[in-house]
């Protein structure tokens, strides 16, 4: 009496196992796509656009040759200095060695130095040198060697005269002026010796920068 009840309940029993064991696999079929959606990692080898923005400073010379000229040379010339020939004779000059020296390469325009004797013989040199056509100075172009103590002489190239010499004797024949620098030619003639003599000569002249 007892066998068919008890072989009836087994039977519910596992239909109600397999039915929660199917209800249970759905539920695990449905979490497996829940709308979700998965990112992979990024691939390795993916290339980056490089930066190629140059970050290296500008260079810069210390070459002494592009840097400013003053106080150094103009055309091979040492600036503040002068170089006269009168003759067969070369005496320098130098700026520094006048206690009125000066060197102006633009006073109104014209080319004015005064300057000492280089070997400190107490020579000294005026410079006057006036480009065509400046009508800021009425005097024409003059240089002056002073000698009178070293070689009893005083040179002037100046067509003006001056000094007990007649006008058109002496004058600077020709110049250049570069900048800074003049040079150019003269006759010269002596106002201190007595005798008149003459020579023919040359000059070369800088200033600062």
């Amino acid at each position: 009496m007892w066998g068919t009840p008890t072989r009836r309940w087994i039977v519910l029993l596992l239909g109600s196992i397999l039915l929660l064991a199917s209800c249970g696999g759905d539920e695990g079929d449905a979490g497996g796509d829940d709308g979700s959606t998965t990112t992979s990692a990024q691939d390795p080898t993916t290339s980056v656009a490089e930066d190629t923005t140059d970050t290296t400073a500008p260079e810069t010379s210390d070459d002494p040759a592009e840097s400013s000229n003053e106080g150094g040379s103009v055309d091979g010339m040492e600036a503040n200095k002068a170089v006269v020939t009168v003759g067969d004779s070369s005496y320098e000059f130098d700026v520094e060695m006048s206690v009125v020296g000066r060197c102006e390469p633009d006073f109104f325009g014209a080319f004015w130095m005064i300057a000492g004797s280089s070997d400190g013989s107490n020579s000294g040199l005026e410079m006057f040198i006036v480009p065509d056509g400046n009508t800021n100075h009425d005097e024409t172009s003059r240089v002056s060697v002073n000698l009178q103590e070293a070689e009893g002489r005083d040179w002037r190239a100046d067509e003006d005269g001056g000094g007990g010499v007649e006008a058109g004797v002496s004058r600077v024949e020709s110049f250049s002026i570069d900048g800074n620098a003049v040079s150019g030619t003269v006759s010269f003639i002596d106002t201190y010796g007595g005798d008149g003599a003459t020579a023919e000569g040359t000059f070369q002249a800088a200033c600062p920068g």
